[in-house]
């Protein structure tokens, strides 16, 4: 048999568990539409991943080896005027 005290200390901790499991699907209803907009996202990353890794694999043509860094280099030094407080 439990004495009043533990019987009260059980009854506490388990009005303050519901309470907590409460408030969490609460706050994870109220916040469904941005977590489904994650959870889409993150689908739609996983489906573009392997076109993206295809398209970054791309090798420049033979004739133009020189010219397929330039671009890149070119737009990463702008960014760089661009943000200048940004660590490099």
């Amino acid at each position: 048999m439990l004495s009043d005290r533990d019987f009260r200390q059980r009854m506490i901790e388990t009005v303050l568990t519901v309470a907590a499991v409460a408030i969490l699907i609460a706050t994870l209803w109220a916040a469904r539409e941005a977590l489904m907009l994650v959870y889409v996202s993150a689908l739609i990353a996983m489906g573009f991943s392997p076109l993206v890794r295809v398209i970054e694999r791309r090798r420049p043509h033979p004739g133009k080896q020189g010219e397929g860094r330039k671009e890149p280099q070119r737009l990463q030094q702008d960014a760089g005027r661009r943000a200048p407080h940004r660590i490099r």
